[in-house]
């Protein structure tokens, strides 16, 4: 900091305390007198990144990049702001820049590890990699973990939980992050058959977060928050509206072909992602989570409203509106993934536009939906398996158990159901079970629904070619036929109340 000019600790200021409109008004005179300064570079692009103009965010980066080939530790700052913007496929080359350039302390190994995860990396190299992590003393509950997710897909799953549990007994018996051993734990012993085991361990590992977020007093003020918004965007739905809203837009023009992938987790959505992105026409997003926030900022801009007025927003839409959203969307989704999406059919894995599909279907007046679905103990007792993403403090109110994790995804569940009901030629369910047991037909059917020619062999391809940037480590496996009725596994778990009738 005391070797920077006072404009550039000025900058530096501005972006410790997130004034990002403020960083990117100095792009000018860091691009005119300060050419050389690295940093000064990766501060705006990152203000360009968090105000989701991610074309100029990857121009500044760029530019960044170029100028740090010899720095270890800017390379290494600029690893990190790849990966706050997402880019992992951009972030890994410089990471292994910034090793070779002698930044290789075991934290930063373990970095690498994890993009190398994100990128689709073979399971021998990223054991390999992370082992090496390990033993350098980046000894934590998450590396480990990371390690576990790997090592139990390995045909090594005896071993791997001994492992894990050996870890649990002794360095890591008191260490607040070892709720994620637990849950890691859980699912090797389920892969491993033992179920009433798996079951006491993921509980394990949820009793430990709530001990957490009891040290948080508004955690479930949030979470009934979230329950709330959710329930007002359903009980206000009316099809009439919706179709005021479509018939307003019907006649903007849409760029290129886009579809997205909407859905709850666990219900095939990456496996669907990773089949069409081996189409020759598409080309993937990739779970930007761009399209929700570019959606959530239109629908409140100018107003102070909480997201459940969202709707409010839709009531007073004009055609110049959804113009600027479909142009918007498009411009920032080609930057963000670096590519021309000219001639190209984008699909959009977008989970998190569920709840606002009615607003989705009404702005993109000609994008196609697919909707994989999935029974509902099922899905729920995978989600209530899976290690949290986030902040596990405040979600923990929705995820402690099975039937709050039903009570929260049961409300998107009910609000996808009835869009799709109401326009079947824009939506598309997919039940998980027929994509797993029956996929060549599933998969054809869906390419029929978003308008593009069945390609031989596509389901074989789709591991081979299609790097995906998800947390689902499935994505890279054969089709998944044993999680069909899993929940049988944990009947008792299902024998009262509302899942006597499921």
């Amino acid at each position: 900091m005391r070797s920077q000019p006072p404009f550039i600790k000025t900058l530096i200021n501005a972006h410790h305390n997130q004034r990002w409109k403020e960083v990117i008004k100095m792009a000018p005179k860091v691009s005119k007198k300060f050419q050389t300064n690295a940093l000064a570079y990766i501060l705006i692009g990152e203000a360009y990144a968090a105000m989701l103009d991610y074309g100029r965010a990857r121009l500044f980066l760029e530019k960044a990049e170029k100028l740090s080939r010899d720095s270890p530790d800017l390379l290494r700052r600029l690893t990190q702001a790849w990966i706050k913007t997402r880019q992992f496929n951009a972030a890994l080359p410089v990471c292994e820049s910034a090793l070779a350039a002698g930044c290789d302390d075991p934290e930063f190994q373990f970095w690498n590890a994890k993009l190398l995860i994100q990128t689709g990396a073979p399971k021998k190299e990223l054991l390999s990699q992370i082992n090496k992590v390990i033993e350098r003393g980046y000894d934590t509950p998450e590396s480990l973990t990371e390690w576990a997710k790997v090592s139990m897909r390995s045909d090594d799953a005896e071993n791997t939980l001994d492992r894990v549990q050996d870890a649990l007994a002794s360095k890591f018996a008191q260490h607040q992050e070892r709720w994620q051993l637990h849950h890691q734990s859980g699912m090797i012993l389920d892969r491993l058959g033992r179920y009433g085991e798996a079951m006491e361990e993921v509980l394990k590992g949820k009793e430990i977060v709530a001990q957490r977020a009891a040290q948080f007093p508004k955690s479930a003020q949030m979470a009934q928050g979230v329950l709330g918004r959710l329930e007002k965007i359903r009980d206000s739905l009316c099809r009439d509206k919706i179709d005021q809203w479509i018939a307003l837009t019907a006649e903007e023009s849409q760029p290129e072909k886009v579809s997205f992938i909407c859905g709850l987790p666990r219900t095939g959505t990456t496996l669907l992602e990773s089949i069409l992105g081996a189409h020759s026409e598409t080309v993937l997003a990739d779970e930007t989570r761009l399209p929700a926030t570019l959606l959530n900022q239109f629908l409140l801009r100018g107003t102070q409203s909480q997201p459940q007025s969202q709707f409010q927003r839709m009531e007073s839409l004009k055609a110049k509106d959804a113009r600027k959203f479909i142009n918007n969307y498009w411009e920032q989704t080609g930057a963000f993934i670096g590519q021309d999406l000219t001639g190209r059919h984008l699909v959009d894995k977008s989970p998190d536009l569920s709840a606002q599909l009615p607003a989705v279907l009404s702005l993109l007046p000609r994008a196609q939906i697919l909707i994989p679905t999935r029974d509902l103990r099922d899905n729920v007792l995978s989600i209530f398996f899976a290690l949290p993403q986030g902040p596990a403090h405040w979600q923990a109110p929705l995820y402690d158990s099975l039937d709050s994790i039903a009570d929260y995804y049961g409300i998107i569940a009910e609000i996808l159901e009835r869009v799709a009901e109401w326009y079947p030629e824009r939506c598309l369910r997919v039940p998980y079970e027929v994509l797993v047991t029956d996929t060549d037909a599933q998969v054809r059917k869906c390419l029929d629904h978003l308008g593009l020619v069945n390609e031989e062999g596509i389901v074989g391809r789709r591991s081979a070619e299609s790097t995906l940037q998800s947390p689902t480590l499935e994505a890279s496996e054969p089709v998944y036929r044993k999680a069909i009725g899993r929940w049988e596994n944990y009947r008792q778990c299902f024998s009262h109340g509302r899942w006597e009738v499921s």
